[in-house]
């Protein structure tokens, strides 16, 4: 996010708008007894019960921009120091608001698509 654009925004005008700050949320997962190293992301559209749980880690993105939901379906998260970064495969729901907020909840209508994704984040 833009937070020193958001903090100098006059946020009592009728025209403000929070995604001209903010394009997207992203979070990474890592769940596992050491996170430090690179982690396969698990593939929850693939699981069953013989999967090993002890080592995960996985990715969800929401944008903003367009409003669509990507979740992590292969590839890996890596974390070194204070950050963290995924490499791998999205479930992109295309449009997914906009599909239930002029459809309902008939998942017939909703559009995916497998796209390839990456990103970094981190603290100091």
């Amino acid at each position: 996010g833009d937070f020193e654009g958001l903090a100098n925004a006059n946020t009592s005008s009728p025209d403000f708008d929070p995604f001209e700050y903010f394009q997207g949320y992203a979070v990474y997962y890592i769940l596992a007894d050491d996170v430090s190293g690179s982690h396969e992301v698990f593939d929850w559209l693939g699981a069953d019960s013989s999967d090993d749980f002890d080592d995960m880690a996985s990715s969800m993105v929401m944008d903003f921009q367009n409003f669509d939901l990507y979740f992590a379906t292969s590839g890996t998260v890596t974390a070194s120091g204070g950050q963290m970064m995924f490499s791998g495969e999205y479930l992109s729901l295309i449009d997914l608001f906009e599909s239930f907020l002029d459809d309902g909840v008939d998942n017939s209508n909703i559009e995916y698509d497998i796209v390839s994704g990456f990103g970094n984040m981190g603290c100091n």
